[in-house]
């Protein structure tokens, strides 16, 4: 019989030993790092990858893997002879990557670069495996005689489990009309700017540059001139704004408009009474109202222009004492001279300046819109004689006075001059920009100095001087007096007529 505490001493010798071997199993697991991964993947296939003990069947499985993976760059962190890395796991979403969507557009542009696309970017693959981030076990490089050759990537696709859907179209009727399929949009739209006659770079047209030179008599002339305003409005006979006497009737046909002979009266015009041969002129047409009985027929579907002074309707059809016509109006110089008709004289014209009488009209267009985009026309007493400023052609002018304008000349307000700061009607005000960007051209000679606004009388209506109207029930002197005289200048003129010389 052993004694008992021979017993004791047995057991408490086999605890010992059994608790060595426990700790040189631990540390020989520790210096390995079999431990570390363990801990890290606890599944048997992760253990035997990291023991360098997987079996057979497993390391044929993992060379399979390697064959299907499309486009997987894992180089030697691929393998299934893993070096102490995972492989990160990379998931799709069912929609593929994120796309921005440009509602404005109606198509998908890719975020950070890949603007354009109706899809999400070409798949390129899974990306490289990274090594795990956080990870208290240090990574080892893996010896480079156990490296794998690069294997080049099957020509098959990926498995259709590790390829992202593609998103799903949108319905075919949901789809945004090309620009050009774009409807026309309903509901108020931007106002275009008035039409306004002649070539854009026509001087009724161009707008005035700041620095435009001023004649050397600009200082005595203007100032002369003001004086004349001013023994208007302070005898209430002027300023004016011609309207329904003394102005232009303008008629615009359609293309259909039955053609007319309209007779000229004046002697030796063979050619103008050619170009008045046939005119679609509107039986039911008025000249306006006064001695110069001016009419205007206008038909843009051909894109001419016939203007007649002192125009009636007899019991043979029309007639007019003089006038003029112009083809191709849209581009033409605004004046009268060979290219505005085939034989056209520069003495053509209803004005006595062979200046266009619609380029400077202010028309009711201009006021329904609110803008002015064009140089203005007026009429002064006392123009000089034999004497004008180009591109007027001839001139009525009686005045033998100096200090008098010629006709032609062209007149500006002050660029620098800040009309916001001063009080007008709206009417002046529209007046007073477009003097400033455009200009006002002396285009005739009348009794006192008138403005030309279109002849209503066409339209059965008086918008100047109704109530509520253009006029604001003032009399146009009453409108011009805050109008700024004072800031007007003369512009570099170029004579021409007997007393130029």
């Amino acid at each position: 019989m052993v004694p008992i505490a021979d017993k004791q001493r047995g057991v408490a010798i086999r605890v010992l030993m059994g608790a060595l071997v426990l700790m040189l199993t631990a540390a020989l697991l520790l210096e390995t790092g079999a431990g570390a991964a363990m801990l890290r993947a606890p599944t048997p296939t992760r253990i035997f990858a990291s023991a360098g003990t997987a079996p057979s069947s497993l390391k044929r499985k993992c060379a399979k893997r390697r064959g299907r993976a499309h486009g997987k760059r894992h180089r030697s962190a691929g393998s299934c002879r893993s070096k102490k890395r995972s492989l990160p796991s990379v998931t799709f979403s069912p929609q593929g990557p994120a796309v921005a969507t440009d509602s404005s557009r109606g198509v998908a542009s890719g975020g950070g670069g890949g603007g354009g696309s109706s899809g999400p970017p070409e798949h390129k693959g899974s990306p490289a495996p990274q090594p795990e981030e956080n990870s208290s076990t240090p990574i080892e490089p893996a010896p480079t005689a156990e490296e794998p050759p690069a294997e080049q990537p099957p020509a098959e696709e990926p498995p259709a489990a590790e390829e992202p859907p593609a998103p799903e179209e949108p319905p075919a009727a949901e789809e945004p009309p090309t620009p050009e399929e774009q409807p026309v949009a309903e509901g108020p739209q931007e106002p275009e700017e008035p039409h306004r006659f002649y070539a854009p770079t026509s001087f009724w047209n161009a707008p005035l540059p700041a620095e435009a030179p001023l004649d050397p008599s600009s200082a005595p002339l203007m100032e002369a001139f003001r004086a004349e305003i001013s023994n208007e409005l302070e005898n209430h006979f002027g300023p004016a704004i011609n309207t329904t006497e003394w102005s232009v009737p303008l008629y615009r046909v359609p293309a259909d408009q039955p053609l007319e002979k309209v007779t000229l009266d004046a002697p030796n015009a063979p050619v103008l009474q050619e170009a008045f041969a046939s005119v679609p002129i509107p039986p039911d047409a008025k000249p306006a109202a006064g001695t110069d009985a001016t009419l205007v027929v206008w038909q843009p579907a051909t894109d001419k222009v016939w203007e007649f002074w002192r125009a009636s309707r007899e019991s043979d059809g029309w007639h007019a004492d003089w006038g003029g016509a112009t083809r191709g109006v849209s581009t033409a110089s605004g004046y009268y001279g060979p290219a505005s008709w085939p034989g056209a004289k520069p003495w053509w014209g209803a004005s006595s300046t062979s200046l266009g009488v619609i380029g400077g009209l202010i028309t009711l267009e201009d006021l329904e819109r609110g803008v002015i985009n064009h140089a203005l026309q007026i009429a002064i007493p006392k123009a000089r004689a034999g004497l004008w400023a180009l591109p007027a052609q001839r001139t009525d002018g009686t005045s033998i006075d100096p200090l008098t304008l010629p006709e032609g000349a062209h007149l500006r307000l002050d660029p620098d001059l800040d009309l916001s700061t001063l009080a007008m009607p709206p009417l002046t005000r529209l007046i007073a920009q477009a003097a400033q960007r455009y200009g006002i051209v002396v285009n005739n000679s009348a009794k006192t100095v008138c403005f030309y606004a279109e002849d209503p009388t066409r339209t059965g209506t008086d918008p100047y001087h109704r109530p509520g109207g253009y006029f604001e029930g003032a009399y146009p002197g009453a409108l011009l007096a805050s109008f700024p005289w004072d800031h007007l200048q003369l512009l570099r003129m170029e004579l021409a007529g007997p007393a130029a010389s």
